[in-house]
C-alpha cells in the first residue's frame, strides 16, 4: 500500500491590511503552490468562495462592507485536496462615512469685515 501525504499550502495575505479603508476591500491572497480552492470567513460567518485569477493567485471583492472592525481567516487547499487556516487572523477597519463639520463663526450668514494694518519691519545693517 502507498500512502501519499501532501503538504498544504503557505497562505500569505496581501489584502486585506490592518489599516482604514472607505468602503470597498479586496480580499487577495497568494500560495507557495497551486491551490484547489480557496475562501474566507468575515467576522466568523461562513466562507465565501475566491476567484482564481491564477493557480497561486485568489481575489475577492467585497463592496458593501459596513462601518466598524472586522476579522477575516483564510482557507485554501491544494490540488491534492490538503487544507490550510491562515494562522494569523486579519483585522481591519471600515470607515465610509463623511466627517462632519459644523461651523460656529460667523454666525447666520453674518459678515466680519476687519481692517489689518501691515507691519513693516526695516533691518538696518
Amino acid at each position: 500500500m502507498t500512502v501519499y501525504y501532501s503538504i498544504p499550502p503557505i497562505i500569505t495575505v496581501v489584502s486585506p491590511q490592518n489599516i482604514t479603508y472607505p468602503g470597498k476591500v479586496n480580499f487577495n491572497i497568494t500560495l507557495d503552490q497551486n491551490g484547489g480552492w480557496c475562501g474566507f470567513s468575515l467576522d466568523g460567518k461562513a466562507n465565501v468562495t475566491m476567484s482564481n485569477m491564477s493557480a497561486t493567485n485568489f481575489n475577492f471583492t467585497n463592496t458593501t462592507m459596513t462601518n466598524g472592525i472586522h476579522n477575516v481567516v483564510f482557507s485554501c487547499n491544494n490540488t491534492d485536496g490538503a487544507i490550510n487556516t491562515s494562522s494569523l487572523m486579519s483585522s481591519f477597519t471600515i470607515d465610509s462615512q463623511s466627517p462632519g463639520l459644523n461651523i460656529t463663526y460667523p454666525v447666520n450668514n453674518q459678515i466680519i469685515q476687519q481692517t489689518f494694518q501691515p507691519l513693516i519691519i526695516l533691518i538696518l545693517i
